[in-house]
């Protein structure tokens, strides 16, 4: 029985699968988020633990400041891009930390 659980739980529980949506390699984002002592936190977890999707729905990455560079750089690799915030106002949040 033990091996079935283990079964179902890979199965409906695999968060390569569902990061698949975002990221072409989730393997390397865990384990970028792995290096820069990030989590993702939000409806993507509960979506994650629900086994659901909710359209249009973001993606909410918790991570300490020296993990910024790094994950600001994969995430540029992956075709993303920073949008409606100015340098200035990331300048003026890091300071305030």
């Amino acid at each position: 029985m033990h091996g079935v659980v283990q079964h179902y739980k890979q199965l409906v529980w695999d968060p390569d699968a569902h990061f698949k949506i975002w990221f072409s390699d989730p393997t390397k984002f865990r384990g970028v988020l792995q290096t820069c002592g990030a989590i993702v936190s939000g409806s993507q977890i509960l979506q994650f633990l629900d086994r659901t999707r909710y359209p249009d729905s973001d993606m909410d990455i918790f991570l300490r400041v020296g993990g910024i560079p790094v994950m600001a750089q994969w995430l540029r690799h992956q075709g993303y891009a920073l949008n409606s915030v100015s340098p200035d106002y990331l300048e003026d949040q890091v300071t305030k930390l």
